[in-house]
């Protein structure tokens, strides 16, 4: 193509976008006027004046079943979706609502490029973007489900159906707080920091391309169509962009983006996006002046003297900083930037916080007000006599000397809120972690002589002396909670930095890795019930490395495949992932080679799953004579995952957090049962709080509701995966039966005659597994799913609005009707009961 054709249509074409962008962000309800906007664009005011006036739809409006569909491009049905009506056109393409019926039933946004736009640039974008969002798995960001080429030659591919209002239309419409915004804005962040870890930009962060849901328990960022890749090569995207197209939002541009040079722009440049957005979130304006009106402060439910001075101080530097038309004294990173947000909630020093004593000793007097306040009265009245002689002046300066140290107890906080952030031990923490140990901890332990010293000088003033008293009391705490961090905390940090920089090797970059890895991802790919179950077809696996994860093979019996958790079954210091035994299958699907080992994890299908039982009809689905009001049927549709094969077990759990808080403790022998509990034993007494921060910090989660019955049923319909009588669960399941009755009679009568040989908990697999290959999902012990309990078909329960979890299974004391599939309890999330534990599930990252 001529050099100077290409130029035309290069600028034709960001032409088309900026306008389709604006006209979005009109029909949104946040463009700044048309005159004004044009003046950012000198050159292009007359083309994009014309682009903007067309009278083609703005992407991104309601669903119009009136818009015709008639025009020779529009198709009626792509694949296995059935077209409903337009939701939106721009310059490069249309967005379709439309409906799938098979295998699965939902809504989805079909986008499909226009007839004439099939430009080499425009399809390299439009496939970024497809290949963009199927990288992604994270709730805060949509889907892609499926994607093809129209008969007309149109690529198009089809991803979830975002509902909801852009962020700042969602908190204005619900008076939502300050407090309230941040945290929905911090969801935005940790959103793009995956978008940034998975190696894309955004580029067009604004309102409108971040929607809340209704009730706000959904926040989604959406719309990578002028996304950049930050590896060009990886993604195969090289001339996507070109120097001088600028792609993009003007108004929440970078400014090295607005310049159009695509070598300046780094992941600073969204984090400036963000930045604008929550100046927006906050002041009710666009940059520059971080000041409120009336009707801002209305739709933020105080008073506009109150929301100034909010604003004033850490919001104000934070965004600032977000804001700087220097990239490198931006914030790194939206992760950064959501911490540093957090520290303002947390009440600490803030990063973006000009340096200066003065302030750090503000935020810990706001955190101490009552002492502080006390002191500050006694210390007032003696300076007030300091003035006189040399003496005083002395004394003034070493009590200023003392005060100085008062910024490590707001140090040392800092210090232990980053700490908790160092998880999971995987190789993108390690630099972190060596930082966190080189700068911030560094700084305290060259502190700590000078506490000691001072904390003995102040000793014998201590009782006479109001301020001396807290002084001392205050230092002497830092001083042990230096120590603390010093005995304690480091070594632990220290112990997670080394596994974590022998993991990569381990499990993702070493040859023997990459071997298993690519041998599991050839088998699941062929699908062909010999080396693996033909359940994996079409479900949509394009398996990656997974940190942390190494195949053990397919199972024999199931034809899934399993996989091992290596950190599960480490014991640290002593043990490096390089050197762990790996579990081996036998011919009948159990495992040899390692004992009291790790988690065994089982790659799931997904695929379609109907939750629930009725108990109304007997010729209807899923019948089940012993279903609860809250059990109605709902399907749901899951993507692959996987599912831990056993209940995680008291060993597995002390080697993932040091402890072992289980009730039936190791050596004991409950009445009836021959042997004495050990660490095969499944983990119980542990709340759902407790349970969710370790699993998270470790890289795994609690399965949802939908995932574990999915897994427990094993592809059966009965109401037991067994059958539909109890007595189908012998052999199966240890659950309330004649042992249990004969040496605790109060805990009820068990239906089913049979004695399962065990009282209470029996060690993980000592039953047979279901089709899938998991054990003990019936009985044993009660296991936490991550959901909040809420009733089917109607709002949360008043027991459980907020504060309940779900449990499912059932366990060891109950009778068999409530170990069914079905089966639903809520818990406090605090509750600890020896007879509720755990599985663990993982996501499948792509």
């Amino acid at each position: 193509m001529d050099p100077h054709h290409r130029a035309a249509e290069d600028r034709y074409l960001w032409a088309l976008e900026t306008a389709r962008r604006y006209r979005a962000s009109r029909t949104a309800g946040d463009a700044e006027p048309l005159e004004r906007w044009l003046a950012q664009f000198p050159d292009d005011a007359d083309l994009l004046r014309g682009l903007v006036e067309d009278d083609v739809p703005a992407a991104g409006g309601e669903p119009s079943p009136s818009e015709s569909l008639d025009l020779p491009e529009a198709p009626t049905r792509l694949g296995p979706f059935a077209i409903e009506c337009v939701l939106g056109s721009g310059g490069m393409g249309t967005v379709y609502l439309a409906v799938q019926r098979l295998p699965v039933e939902r809504r989805v946004a079909l986008k499909v490029i226009k007839l004439g736009m099939d430009t080499a640039q425009v399809l390299q974008r439009f496939a970024l973007e497809q290949r963009t969002l199927g990288a992604m798995n994270h709730d805060g960001i949509a889907k892609v489900f499926d994607a093809g080429v129209t008969d007309h030659g149109q690529p198009w591919f089809a991803m979830e159906l975002v509902e909801g209002a852009p962020i700042t239309h969602h908190c204005d419409a619900r008076r939502a707080a300050l407090t309230t915004r941040v945290r929905l804005f911090q969801r935005v962040c940790d959103a793009v920091q995956h978008a940034h870890q998975k190696g894309v930009i955004h580029r067009d962060l604004k309102p409108s391309n971040l929607l809340v849901s209704d009730d706000g328990t959904k926040v989604k960022v959406i719309d990578f169509g002028v996304a950049l890749a930050l590896d060009a090569n990886a993604w195969n995207a090289s001339h996507v962009t070109e120097v001088g197209l600028r792609l993009g939002t003007p108004t929440y541009m970078s400014p090295e983006q607005a310049a159009g040079d695509s070598s300046a722009v780094d992941t600073r440049s969204d984090v400036f996006s963000l930045g604008v957005v929550l100046h927006e979130l906050l002041a009710g304006r666009l940059p520059p002046s971080l000041e409120p009106d009336e009707d801002a402060a209305a739709h933020r439910g105080q008073s506009l003297v109150e929301l100034r001075r909010r604003l004033r101080g850490d919001l104000r530097w934070i965004v600032e900083r977000a804001l700087s038309p220097e990239p490198e004294r931006r914030y790194r990173s939206p992760n950064e930037l959501a911490q540093d947000l957090q520290r303002h909630l947390d009440g600490v020093p803030v990063q973006a916080a000009p340096p200066g004593l003065p302030y750090v000793l503000r935020k810990f007097v706001q955190r101490h007000r009552g002492r502080v306040m006390a002191m500050a009265a006694v210390a007032v009245a003696c300076l007030l006599g300091l003035f006189g002689t040399l003496w005083f002046a002395l004394q003034a300066q070493r009590r200023a000397a003392e005060f100085d140290l008062l910024a490590g107890v707001v140090h040392l906080e800092s210090v232990r809120a980053d700490e908790a952030t160092l998880w999971p031990p995987w190789p993108e923490q390690v630099e972190p972690m060596r930082r966190w140990i080189r700068e911030d901890v560094a700084r305290l332990f060259a502190m700590q002589s000078r506490i000691a010293a001072t904390v003995a000088a102040l000793a014998p003033r201590a009782t006479a002396d109001a301020a001396d008293t807290f002084l001392h009391d205050t230092l002497d705490a830092l001083h042990a909670g230096v120590e603390v961090l010093r005995q304690e905390v480091v070594p632990s940090v220290e112990t997670r930095l080394r596994w974590a920089e022998g993991l990569a090797e381990a499990t993702t970059s070493g040859a023997q890795a990459r071997a298993a890895w690519h041998a599991a991802r050839m088998a699941i790919a062929r699908a062909d019930d010999v080396v693996a179950s033909r359940a994996y077809r079409g479900c949509g696996i394009e398996l990656t490395p997974q940190t942390g994860l190494l195949p053990i093979g397919m199972n024999p019996v199931t034809k899934l495949w399993e996989f091992y958790d290596l950190r599960s079954a480490a014991t640290l210091p002593s043990d490096a992932p390089q050197r762990l035994p790996l579990p081996r299958h036998r011919p009948d699907g159990s495992l040899e080679g390692v004992d009291d080992g790790g988690i065994v994890f089982v790659l799931l299908p997904g695929g379609s799953c109907t939750l629930g039982a009725q108990a109304r009809d007997p010729a209807a689905p899923r019948f089940d004579r012993f279903a609860r009001d809250d059990e109605t049927p709902t399907t749901v549709e899951l993507a692959p995952f996987f599912l831990a094969r056993h209940e995680v077990t008291q060993g597995q759990w002390q080697r993932l957090t040091g402890t072992l808080p289980a009730l039936h403790a190791l050596g004991q022998r409950p009445d009836g049962d021959e042997a004495a509990i050990d660490r095969r034993y499944p983990l119980e007494h542990v709340d759902w709080e407790t349970a969710d921060l370790w699993l998270r910090r470790h890289g795994l989660r609690l399965p949802s509701e939908a995932e574990w019955e999915y897994g427990c049923r094993g592809g059966r319909e009965s109401i037991w995966w067994s059958g539909d009588e109890p007595s189908s669960l012998a052999g199966v399941a240890n659950v309330l039966d004649l042992r249990g009755e004969r040496h605790c009679p109060n805990w009820g009568r068990q239906i089913g005659d049979f004695d399962d040989g065990f009282t209470r908990v029996a060690p993980v697999g000592s039953f047979r597994a279901n089709p899938f290959g998991l054990y003990d999902v019936h009985g044993n012990v009660w296991e936490w799913c991550e959901d909040l309990y809420a009733r089917r078909g109607g709002a949360a329960d008043d027991r459980g609005a907020f504060t309940h979890r779900v449990a499912r299974g059932g366990c060891f004391g109950d009778p068999a009707q409530f170990a069914r599939s079905a089966i639903r309890y809520d818990y406090s999330s605090k509750f600890r009961g020896y007879d509720v534990g755990m599985r663990a599930a993982r996501s499948l990252q792509p």
